[in-house]
This record gives structure tokens, sequence and C-alpha cells, in this order.
């Protein structure tokens, strides 16, 4: 079992799936609001463990999060994917 080598903290958040985009939205406006961070979808938050991501999970997040970034968030979120 393959795990991700770095703790959830400040800068750092590691979340299974987005099953939603409310969490995912509430966690880049707290980044937002202090030094940043990264956020590794796939990887469960507790054990660190990798779990991945589908090719369709992949596709349908990298067109629906910048879009969902967008709607919810002003000014404009510099987000990087």
């Amino acid at each position: 079992m393959a795990k991700y080598p770095e703790r959830e903290g400040r800068q750092i958040e590691l979340k299974q799936d987005l099953s939603g985009f409310d969490s995912l939205l509430k966690t880049i406006v707290a980044f937002l609001n202090d030094i940043g961070g990264l956020i590794a979808i796939g990887v469960v938050g507790q054990s660190r463990e990798i779990l991945g991501l589908t090719e369709l999970q992949i596709e349908d997040y990298l067109e629906r999060i910048p879009q969902a970034i967008a709607d919810a968030i002003e000014p404009r979120a510099p987000v990087s994917i």
C-alpha cells in the first residue's frame, strides 16, 4: 500500500474523492484566506493511503472543478489543477 508522503495540516488537505464540491470549495476558500495549500484527491485522510482516481474521475474533475470554482468564488481564485 503506497502512502502519501505528508500528513494533513495547515497547507495540505487529503480527500478520498469528491462526492460534492461543497467541501472542496470550503477548503479552497480557507487556503485563499491563509497562505495557500495543496489538496490531494484520491488519498485517504487519516491513513494517507493512495487510492488514486479512475480516468473517468480525472476527466470529470478536470472539467467540473474549474467551473465550480469560477461559479462559487469571487473575486477569481488563483488556483492550479
